[in-house]
C-alpha cells in the first residue's frame, strides 16, 4: 500500500504558539502576525490556491452586527478543516476573516524554492515581509515539516534501527 501525497501542504508558521497548539488564528488579538507557508507539487496548484484566496477576499464584507457570529463560525470551520488536513479550506477561512470581517488586506509571495517533493511555494502574510522575514518563514516551515515527517516515521517505526 502506497501513501498518496497531497497536492499541497499548508503550514501556519506564525504565531508559533498557535501552530504548536493547533489553535485557530481567527480572532487572534494580533492578526497582523499571522503567516502561512504553503508548498505545492506543481505551479498550477499554487495558481489555483492564489486565485481561490483572491475570490474569497472579493466576497461581500460582513456587517457589523454579524461580526461575532461570523468570527465564531469561521473559527469552527478553520478548526474542522485543519484537523482533517483540508488546509486549503482552513486558509480560505482565515482569508475570509481577515478581508471580510476585519476588512484588511493580505500579502502573498511566490517562492522560488519548495520542500521536496513539493517544488513550488508561497507565503501568505497579513503584513508586508522583507527578504529576511521571508527566509525565516521558509526556514520555520521547513523545520515544522521536518518535525512532522519525523513524528510520522516514528509512529510507523520507519527509520528505526534494531
Amino acid at each position: 500500500m502506497a501513501l498518496a501525497l497531497a497536492d499541497m501542504v499548508c503550514i501556519l508558521t506564525q504565531p508559533e504558539e498557535l501552530h504548536d497548539m493547533g489553535i485557530s488564528p481567527i480572532g487572534d488579538d494580533a492578526p497582523e502576525n499571522v503567516v502561512f507557508c504553503c508548498f505545492f507539487r506543481d505551479a498550477e496548484s499554487r495558481s489555483d490556491l492564489l486565485a481561490r484566496l483572491h475570490q474569497e477576499a472579493g466576497q461581500r464584507p460582513v456587517e457589523a452586527d454579524e461580526t461575532a457570529a461570523e468570527v465564531a463560525r469561521l473559527s469552527r470551520l478553520y478548526s474542522r478543516c485543519w484537523q482533517s488536513d483540508r488546509t486549503e479550506d482552513a486558509l480560505a477561512a482565515v482569508i475570509r476573516w481577515r478581508t471580510l470581517v476585519l476588512r484588511r488586506g493580505y500579502h502573498t509571495y511566490t517562492l522560488k524554492e519548495g520542500y521536496p517533493p513539493y517544488r513550488f511555494g508561497c507565503i501568505v502574510a497579513f503584513e508586508a515581509l522583507g527578504a529576511a522575514e521571508l527566509r525565516e518563514t521558509l526556514d520555520r516551515a521547513r523545520a515544522i515539516a521536518d518535525g512532522e515527517r519525523g513524528r510520522i516515521m516514528d509512529v510507523f517505526g520507519w527509520g528505526v534501527m534494531e
